[in-house]
């Protein structure tokens, strides 16, 4: 994982990968999602029309990852 984080993720390989470690997807309002792995969650919108994350959404789902799976990625 790079800094700063790269923009360009798209949103289906993010939640093939949420789901891969056991993860769960949930729809909120509108584009929201959530995000949830064991009792940790993370609310991010839906990229649309693109189908790609920025930078700032990449960041925190960056953050929250680390944090919930303990993923050393240095």
């Amino acid at each position: 994982m790079t800094e700063p984080p790269k923009s360009g993720i798209k949103w289906d390989d993010v939640v093939a990968l949420i789901k891969a470690v056991g993860g769960t997807i949930k729809n909120n309002n509108g584009s929201r999602r959530k995000f949830q792995i064991g009792t940790t969650k993370f609310s991010t919108h839906e990229p649309h029309p693109k189908n790609v994350m920025d930078k700032g959404a990449v960041a925190g789902l960056k953050e929250w990852f680390v944090n919930c799976v303990e993923v050393d990625y240095e």
